[in-house]
């Protein structure tokens, strides 16, 4: 089976040898920071249909960068060791965000970021440690401009990850700096504008959560999860692009094309110290920005390519997000859109045939709306049809549940929410110019987004089932992914061909 597939290596050698080299990167780190001995056979998996086709020079390239990101993530993540039972310690924490959860008995302060260093009082030492503090909500509460010195307790989360109690006053270290505060303070006056902008609670929170990727309405995000849509409430490449289309679209009317490319690399620079670093942001920055600097420079870009370079970019930046959810959802559904879409459409081709220019014209208007609407439901089933045949194992394995409704509301409800969002962008920047208009765009955008939100708090129940399942194995959606990626690279080698 192997030997037949492989003929899908060369041609995803030529669209993308970052993402190759990316993919043994990654495999490289994640066998430096868990031992998995499974991952060297899944290297060699991925590495053998280059081998098949006699592409030994690339055989070898793509050998050296598993090699180099096992020394990379030894480095990196060698340090971090399990933590089996609260320890007691000394540490030094850098916050990288700042957020006001709040929930139906209180609210607290919850700070990301990086314990630099962690002594215990056994004298157990870790470093770069991801992990969380909580403080009370409160005018007195720690700012986020500093690093600190901390005495505390230091509870385990996950192998990667912990929460650190702290236990006394929070000490600045001198010298440090951190934009964590300049951020919370940025998003505050923003989430300032969108309740001022619009009156109705429930509507200013929602998109609140679009345009800044913070989520305080616990009920909102449980009604999402229940649907599979929790992906809508994470800022990432939809929103991205959404704003760049908004703001190329203002900016090609006043700017030349260069300039007009210019000012939308400093305006989503911006727009992506505004959010923050997280997995997702960070890949959907890169990834237009590399798009826009493309267009600046007269080079093509490869959407598969493109992803690779994301991929390493954010790998040696971060070699220990490979254990984030977020990291994980965001790569592998973005591959699914680039690497399945092209086939999935040619399956729905079969149900939705497509029509040449001169037999639409032929037809008469009613049909030819019809059509253009048979074709937005071609692509939009495709999409999800690609995104889903990759996403669901993850989904199971990690929250062993997946609601089918979410085959449902993905074919129209990101669409929806980007018109809702698209709206709301356009009355805010009405709003300086023209107030009326704005107003009434606001007044349109609260019933229509009330609407959405009605969707999603109370889906058909005669359609709300899910598939569940106790255990799912890790090895086994590992070998299903690769196996995944060498069965459609060989499809879209022989489309191609």
């Amino acid at each position: 089976m192997i030997a037949k597939l492989s003929c899908g290596a060369p041609w995803l050698w030529k669209k993308s040898p970052a993402l190759c080299l990316g993919l043994q990167f990654l495999l490289g780190i994640a066998f430096a920071s868990t031992k998995d001995p499974f991952l060297i056979f899944i290297a060699i998996l991925l590495l053998l249909p280059f081998v098949l086709q006699k592409m030994q020079a690339r055989s070898w390239i793509c050998v050296l960068s598993c090699l180099l990101g096992a020394i990379y993530g030894h480095y990196h993540n060698g340090k971090v060791c399990n933590i089996s039972e609260p320890i007691n310690g000394y540490a030094v924490f850098s916050p990288s965000s700042v957020q006001l959860q709040r929930s139906h008995f209180h609210s607290s302060y919850v700070y990301k970021g990086e314990l630099q260093y962690f002594s215990s009082d056994e004298g157990q030492t870790l470093t770069q440690l991801p992990c969380r503090l909580y403080a009370p909500s409160g005018s007195d509460r720690p700012l986020a401009s500093s690093s600190y010195f901390l005495k505390g307790v230091l509870n385990r989360v996950d192998s990667h990850g912990a929460d650190f109690v702290p236990e006394g006053a929070w000490q600045k270290v001198d010298n440090t700096y951190s934009f964590a505060e300049m951020r919370f303070k940025a998003k505050k006056a923003f989430q300032k504008f969108v309740n001022n902008e619009l009156p109705n609670k429930k509507v200013a929170s929602f998109l609140y959560a679009l345009c800044s990727g913070e989520v305080e309405d616990k009920m909102m995000s449980y009604e999402f999860s229940k649907l599979g849509l929790q992906h809508i409430l994470a800022v990432s490449g939809f929103h991205f692009a959404l704003i760049a289309l908004f703001i190329g679209f203002i900016v090609k009317k006043i700017l030349p094309e260069k300039a007009a490319l210019i000012f939308l690399i400093v305006s989503l620079s911006l727009y992506f110290f505004f959010l923050g670093n997280s997995p997702s942001v960070f890949r959907a920055w890169i990834a237009i920005t590399l798009w826009a600097l493309g267009r600046l420079l007269n080079k093509k870009t490869s959407g598969l390519n493109t992803l690779g370079v994301c991929l390493l970019t954010e790998l040696l930046y971060s070699p220990g997000c490979i254990f984030h959810l977020g990291f994980q959802l965001s790569f592998l559904c973005t591959a699914a859109i680039l690497l399945c879409t092209p086939i999935t459409m040619k399956w729905m081709e079969g149900l939705f045939p497509k029509r040449s220019p001169n037999e639409l014209l032929k037809l008469p208007k009613p049909d030819r709306i019809g059509y253009l609407g048979c074709c937005f439901f071609r692509s939009a089933l495709a999409i999800t049809i690609a995104v889903h045949i990759v996403s669901i194992p993850v989904c199971l394995y990690y929250f062993h549940t997946f609601p089918l409704l979410s085959l449902v509301y993905n074919l129209f409800f990101p669409l929806l929410t980007g018109l809702s969002m698209f709206s709301f962008m356009s009355a805010s920047l009405l709003t300086f110019f023209l107030p009326p208009v704005s107003n009434l765009l606001n007044m349109v955008n609260i019933e229509f987004t009330s609407f959405l939100m009605e969707l999603s708090s109370s889906p058909p129940q005669l359609l709300h089932y899910s598939i569940n399942i106790s255990i799912l194995p890790f090895w086994l959606v590992l070998l299903y992914l690769i196996l995944l990626l060498h069965l459609f690279s060989f499809f879209c080698c022989r489309a191609k061909s």
